[in-house]
């Protein structure tokens, strides 16, 4: 008769772990009646890093993380990952998709005794070959058999999880047959995306899709050998189409105002291109649900690991993800077919209408992010938590959300805007995430639009007292302006990253002419607006003059 070994760690540092020999006649009661109580204390146990009496594990003997390090580690699934089918195709293979949407999958696994919540099993894949994907995601999954460790960080613990919602990573070939496949199985019900604010191919002036973009030129011209993402769906919707398929729901889950409208125009748009009566076909037949997502995840760099004592493990994972524990989706409920994983189960919010939580989320996270990055910067601060810690910045950002912002954010069921802001503002707090100023800078030209500008606009619209015209938004213009000059305050060079190619030039220039800046077309009508255009200059002149502490405390001190 086979023996078995289960081990259990005591919370308790210091005292004797217990080896309990079991036969195969007692495996099940314990199964179903323990091991989801055994499971995470094994786990925080094994992944804590060690203390000062334990002697240091050699790294160079840790086991790859895959299916036979569980059992090793006494830490099994609730669910069987082979029962899993692949409902869910999803373009792109970033961080904040395995740390967001397939963590969420994996927790409905874990919860559920329905077999049909099985169906929705992710495939990954990408239409980009070399880079970060062929070279480095695909082949350290693939190792680990696509199992990998969520660890969600705050400033008392690390809270490891291993996840096996991701099922498969598909090959990259030059002809994308691997996807077209995929595309085109019954299985597939879901295909979702994250391909960044800039992957939408929309003009920047107009914010509508362009199809004059080479890219989707090529797809246009060429429809059976697609190179974009939306030339893959619109190849495989003609074909599902014409065979008498099901189409698939398409589901955006990028940081983009109205990103399911934004992913209906640009598919229906390149199809209209293609055949006017395919691109009407998807418009009538294709759902693509609005959704918002929210959760803070950086990069994981060898530094955070070192942080979290990642090489004190008994596991080695090559694709670990770092994130904060709070988490948000809140989806609209339309779907092909009415087909859509249950997910309401583990806190997924299914409604009529996201846009006031996508309001209140991208104006009050994003725009908070969009409006303290810019001074830390120029402060030569590294890390977000580090501008919380500034008192200006913070003073400069509280007023900010509170005059400014937060009364410019629609209402939104069940929720006060107040808290939010006040958990918002302790996310930011969070030391441990190490979420970088750096990253927060970036494509400046593709992110003020949609965090900034709209509050401002909505500002400016209601000001009846001039003193109320939006100074503190007008001063974030004024400091992301400053900060596209390339240097901080103290001299040190700032990496400027935008997708306006001049935009150093134009931040120069305007060092002389502030209203130079106001030309950018991100600005449209609002750069023409009188009481925006004296405020922004205002606010130029004195960072010019005094500094960019001088001009928060100007905005602090202003009644």
């Amino acid at each position: 008769r086979a023996v078995f070994c289960i081990t259990i760690f005591s919370i308790h540092p210091g005292t004797t772990i217990w080896t309990i020999i079991i036969t195969h006649s007692m495996t099940r009661i314990i199964k179903e009646s323990v091991s989801n109580q055994i499971k995470p204390l094994a786990f925080s146990q094994i992944t804590k890093p060690l203390t000062n009496n334990q002697s240091k594990i050699d790294t160079k003997n840790m086991q790859l993380l895959s299916k036979k390090t569980l059992s090793l580690l006494n830490t099994a699934f609730h669910y069987d990952r082979n029962e899993l089918s692949a409902g869910t195709l999803h373009f792109s293979t970033g961080n904040f998709h395995r740390a967001h949407q397939a963590g969420f999958y994996h927790d409905l696994f874990e919860a559920t005794n329905d077999k049909r919540d099985l169906l929705w099993g992710v495939r990954e894949c990408s239409v980009r070959g070399g880079g970060s994907y062929t070279e480095e995601t695909k082949p350290a999954l693939e190792k680990q058999e696509y199992l990998y460790t969520i660890v969600e960080l705050d400033d008392q613990q690390a809270t490891p999880k291993i996840t096996g919602s991701i099922m498969d990573m598909l090959p990259y070939q030059e002809d994308h047959g691997p996807i077209k496949e995929a595309l085109m199985q019954e299985e597939t019900k879901i295909v979702s995306m994250t391909v960044t604010e800039g992957g939408y191919f929309l003009n920047p002036t107009t914010n509508e899709f362009d199809p004059q973009i080479d890219a989707i030129q090529h797809d246009i011209q060429h429809p059976d050998k697609p190179e974009t993402v939306f030339g893959l769906i619109v190849h495989a919707l003609i074909q599902r189409r014409d065979n008498g398929q099901p189409p698939f729901t398409v589901m955006s889950c990028d940081n983009v105002p109205g990103n399911g409208d934004v992913c209906q125009q640009v598919t229906v748009g390149l199809a209209k291109a293609i055949d006017a009566e395919l691109g009407q076909w998807i418009d009538e037949n294709v759902e693509f649900p609005n959704s918002m997502v929210d959760r803070i995840t950086p990069e994981p760099t060898d530094e955070l690991k070192r942080d979290v004592g990642c090489d004190d493990w008994e596991y080695q994972d090559d694709a670990i993800i770092f994130c904060e524990p709070f988490r948000q989706w809140v989806c609209e409920d339309k779907f092909c077919n009415n087909q859509r994983p249950p997910l309401e189960k583990v806190g997924v919010k299914f409604v009529d209408d996201v846009t006031p939580y996508e309001n209140m989320k991208l104006r009050i996270l994003n725009g908070g992010h969009a409006s303290l990055c810019y001074p830390a910067a120029l402060l030569d601060l590294e890390f977000v938590h580090e501008a919380m810690e500034h008192k200006i910045i913070c003073q400069f950002l509280d007023k900010l959300q509170k005059t400014e912002i937060l009364p410019q954010v629609p209402p939104v069921p069940d929720t006060d805007l107040d808290e939010y802001w006040g958990t918002v503002r302790g996310r930011y707090q969070n030391s441990k995430l190490s979420d970088r100023i750096d990253r927060n800078c970036e494509q400046g030209s593709d992110r003020q639009p949609k965090f900034i500008i709209p509050s401002l606009k909505d500002c400016l619209s209601k000001s009846t007292d001039e003193k109320q015209c939006g100074d503190g938004l007008a001063t974030v213009s004024a400091l992301w302006c400053r900060f596209c000059q390339g240097t901080s305050e103290s001299g040190q060079e700032l990496k400027v990253q935008d997708s306006i190619q001049e935009i150093q030039d134009i931040a120069t220039k305007a060092k002389d002419d502030p209203l130079t800046w106001l030309e950018l077309d991100v600005y449209g009508d609002v750069g023409q607006n009188e009481k925006f255009r004296t405020a922004f200059t205002a606010a130029c002149k004195t960072i010019q003059e005094d500094g960019v502490e001088a001009a928060m405390q100007k905005y602090i001190e202003s009644s």
